[in-house]
């Protein structure tokens, strides 16, 4: 773990991410930490390797330290793991200004029930960054059961695994923003019907509605995102390759004109007609990318708006959940119910294949 001053009573904490296999830290990097969590998360193996317990204990040793420390915590591939075992177990979330981790595994299947609660409340603070291209990133399949915002990148394809898992295949806007993948908005209704089952009062009390609130803002912000972010990129990519194959066909139309159309008129003669006219290729290209300037700010400013939504929504919903404990715990019967659900369907579907099978 590194930790940087930035200011009185504030620290930036870095996890450092995985070694070279064949490094000097490799060894315990892989086969100590990395194999042994890539177990129990696809088991959902509630253990956690000693880096990890190490990883958490340094971050509560630095805000016990300084009683008024406040911390930005970042971290990448194992150190991915790291800082989302550190934040679950953090002992203030209050004084969690923010995290933001990228291409780890989902741990969120190891953590306890009081780890889960801390993640939970932390949730707003958390962006967990992840390409569905990256084998490193596993086990996210679901949006609710992560530690923080799960933002799934919409990825290009690298051809090449480390470059894939070390940022590759990220696609960044002009402003710096990522394009995201858009969630299945069949799973939300998953959710709420699942939600609802278990629930026969249909949701009429206000933690309840609250917990049915909380699913479908996180799902249908997601989406909206996703949408304007990708409307914001096409739109960019349309215009550039519009643009060039603008100015590319009028230089060949206007040198096929030279060359066959008009043999009685010299070269200047024909530039000058192509001037007066404002027929000039470079010309009508920059006309061109100042009529569709406008449209692509205004894409770019729906793109931050709906981000900036997205992030004004979720830090409500946070700051009710940190207010009111029974809102917290209806959030987190959301994905209780679902995973309840999913057991009982699969038990009703090993029995009836068990009784297809007594009763061929």
């Amino acid at each position: 773990m590194y930790v940087i001053k930035t200011s009185s009573h504030h620290y930036t904490v870095l996890y450092q991410g995985s070694s070279a296999p064949n490094s000097g830290n490799g060894f315990s990097d892989w086969l100590a930490n990395d194999v042994p969590m890539a177990v129990g998360i696809s088991l959902g193996i509630k253990a956690h390797s000693e880096q990890l317990q190490k990883a958490s204990e340094e971050l509560n040793n630095l805000m016990t330290s300084d009683p008024k420390a406040h911390v930005d915590v970042y971290g990448h591939s194992l150190g991915s793991m790291n800082a989302q075992y550190a934040l679950a177990n953090v002992n203030d979330p209050s004084r969690v200004d923010s995290a933001h981790v990228y291409e780890g595994p989902n741990i969120y299947s190891t953590l306890n029930s009081q780890q889960r609660q801390t993640a939970q409340r932390l949730k707003s603070k958390v962006h967990n960054y992840v390409d569905n291209k990256d084998f490193i990133a596993f086990g996210y399949e679901d949006q609710f059961e992560t530690v923080g915002n799960l933002h799934k990148v919409h990825s290009k394809n690298v051809s090449d695994v480390a470059a894939q898992h070390m940022w590759g295949g990220y696609q960044w806007q002009k402003d710096g923003g990522l394009q995201e993948d858009k969630p299945n908005l069949n799973h939300m209704k998953q959710y709420i019907e699942d939600y609802r089952h278990y629930h026969s009062s249909s949701a009429s009390s206000a933690a309840q509605k609250f917990a049915l609130d909380y699913a479908q803002a996180q799902y249908i912000m997601n989406a909206l995102v996703a949408d304007t972010s990708t409307l914001e990129s096409d739109l960019e990519k349309v215009s550039y390759r519009i643009s060039h194959s603008l100015e590319h066909d009028l230089i060949s139309m206007e040198n096929a004109m030279i060359m066959t159309q008009l043999p009685a008129l010299s070269y200047r003669e024909i530039e000058a007609a192509i001037e007066e006219q404002s027929l000039n290729p470079l010309a009508l290209v920059k006309q061109f990318n100042q009529k569709t300037y406008r449209d692509k700010n205004t894409a770019a400013h729906i793109a931050n708006e709906c981000e900036e939504l997205r992030t004004h929504i979720n830090n409500g919903i946070q700051e009710a959940m940190n207010t009111d404990d029974e809102l917290a715990h209806a959030a987190q019967d959301i994905v209780d119910s679902h995973k309840r659900a999913m057991k009982d369907r699969i038990i009703q579907y090993e029995s009836e294949e068990m009784l297809k099978n007594l009763h061929p």
